[in-house]
């Protein structure tokens, strides 16, 4: 074998010279390219980001096990048949509290008018209505020694709050002289109210 002859070698040796591709491109030797990092940056960043969402999903599903588990618990202890129980005497208790808002005596009417009438003037029939919309209606027949004292029986009547719109009608005179009537007017809810009676 000649001197000169070198055996060929597939492993690059070692020189301070730049090594070019077979583009004709420099490469050096231990320089990691940019792209390559950055990407790599972002796939663990990337992984760390799906592990973390991993285990927060499985958080929120073990929490809300327990808190459906607690639910239960307090449902339980509120025993349901005692809430059902309780919410039937609440409606009856509300119904009955409307009726009492609602319902009317008249009592305090036949006071109002036993005070109101005059010595001279009696009523002999007493008629008592309520509209629908709770409007009270009354008409009274009544006896009078003159016409002077219906008179004075219409003006107490229209002075009164609770007494609406008193119309006085149908005068005549009977054998003995005195003056028989009729009267209808309007009665104040507030007055018939049983809740106002105390």
């Amino acid at each position: 074998m000649p001197a000169d002859f070198q055996p060929s070698s597939f492993i690059p040796k070692k020189t301070g010279q730049t090594q070019t591709l077979s583009t004709g491109a420099p490469v050096k030797g231990k320089r990691v390219n940019a792209l390559i990092l950055i990407a790599g940056g972002i796939f663990v960043l990337t992984l760390i980001g799906a592990a973390s969402v991993f285990v927060y999903e499985r958080y929120l599903i073990s929490s809300l096990s327990k808190q459906r588990d607690s639910l239960e618990r307090a449902r339980d202890a509120f025993e349901p048949r005692l809430i059902e129980e309780l919410s039937r005497v609440d409606l009856r208790l509300s119904v009955a509290e409307e009726l009492l808002q609602n319902h009317i005596t008249v009592t305090p009417l036949f006071e109002l008018l036993s005070d109101l009438t005059l010595k001279t003037v009696r009523f002999e029939e007493f008629e008592f209505t309520r509209s629908v919309d709770g409007l009270v209606q009354i008409r009274m027949d009544g006896v009078a020694e003159s016409y002077r004292s219906i008179a004075l029986q219409s003006e107490l009547f229209g002075d009164n709050e609770y007494l609406q719109s008193p119309v006085f009608s149908e005068f005549q005179l009977d054998d003995f002289g005195n003056v028989t009537f009729s009267v209808t007017l309007s009665v104040s809810n507030e007055l018939l109210l049983y809740a106002n009676r105390f």
